[in-house]
């Protein structure tokens, strides 16, 4: 991951934290369980992602490849 994205990730992750309130003890344990579902099927979705390829930066480094050959 590029310095830019893991600088962005940890500034969007600490903003975040800091500003979401904490939820009632019952209603917490449910969102836990739902956000629990909702992580294994995005690391399920990213595991189909990375073995797929190619990657998103390629797909950019093409696409500026291309551009600066138009010019």
């Amino acid at each position: 991951m590029s310095g830019i994205a893991v600088e962005t990730l940890e500034v969007f992750i600490r903003f975040w934290t800091t500003t979401t309130p904490a939820l009632p003890e019952p209603v917490a344990q449910a969102a836990h369980a739902k956000a629990t579902e909702c992580y294994e099927a995005f690391i399920t979705a990213l595991g189909r992602l990375v073995a797929k390829g190619p990657k998103l930066r390629h797909a950019i480094l093409e696409d500026a490849d291309s551009a600066e050959a138009r010019e």
